[in-house]
């Protein structure tokens, strides 16, 4: 459960730098950046606003940022795996002591 829970707040956290990332990026992208952005990282193409998208996702950072959340996300679904595994743990132990009764003809 802690496992669970601690990687649960990285994803929230994860989600929310991805949040403001994609804002940053897309004044970057979209020319609405402070001009020290551009001083330390020119970028001289003009995008228009249907090719805005495909510009932030394909950008580095972004995409580290979604890799870092898919990491998140399946080990908080493994944690719920594991844990329901654990839960169903009593289910499964009844009814392979019932399986073997019944071979053993006591059922």
């Amino acid at each position: 459960m802690d496992y669970k829970a601690d990687f649960e707040l990285l994803l929230i956290k994860s989600k929310t730098d991805h949040q403001q990332m994609y804002r940053e990026k897309w004044e970057y992208y979209g020319g609405k950046a402070d001009a020290k952005v551009y001083a330390s990282k020119p970028f001289d193409i003009k995008v228009m606003k249907t090719d805005l998208q495909m510009y932030i996702q394909s950008d580095d950072d972004i995409l580290r940022l979604q890799n870092k959340i898919g990491y998140y996300e399946s080990c908080v679904d493994y944690c719920k795996g594991v844990i329901k595994s654990i839960d169903n743990r009593g289910w499964d132990i009844r009814n392979a002591t019932d399986w073997k009764k019944f071979e053993a003809g006591m059922i």
